[in-house]
């Protein structure tokens, strides 16, 4: 187990997605531009066209991921995650006309159909990144250039 701890939060920013945007590539490019490094995504609304997301298949030490495509209109009721060095990791929640519910780890190519409300927290103090184990899956712990 690792934990974290800051002293304080930064900034509270809100970026509005528009029709055709991509999810990912447009909150990537929103901390960017304002030279967000960490930041936590404390909420998404919205409404998508084609969503693209991963899920874990099995209990495997070596991660099996199934990689899915719903290419039809979706009703975003969650996205949260963290960003992480600038590197977004996000997970949604979100349904279809019909009702079907889904949920996973978003990939690049979920692209916003009318809008997509995003609310993020800054990390303040916390120089935080991801590195891979043993098995190839991401962990958190301190940059290393705090670690030195």
């Amino acid at each position: 187990m690792r934990y974290f701890a800051g002293e304080g939060s930064g900034r509270k920013i809100v970026v509005n997605l528009s029709k055709g945007e991509d999810i990912l590539e447009g909150i990537g490019a929103a901390c960017r531009e304002m030279n967000v490094k960490n930041a936590m995504i404390v909420s998404a609304i919205g409404s998508a066209r084609k969503m693209r997301y991963h899920y874990v298949a099995s209990t495997a030490d070596d991660p099996e991921n199934v990689f899915v495509t719903i290419d039809r209109a979706c009703e975003i009721g969650a996205i949260q995650g963290l960003i992480l060095d600038g590197d977004v990791h996000a997970h949604a929640a979100f349904s279809d006309a019909q009702g079907r519910a889904y949920n996973g780890h978003l990939e690049v190519g979920c692209e916003v159909l009318y809008l997509l409300e995003v609310s993020l927290v800054e990390l303040g103090d916390l120089e935080l990144k991801r590195y891979l184990d043993e098995y190839g899956v991401c962990y958190i712990d301190r940059s290393r250039r705090e670690l030195a």
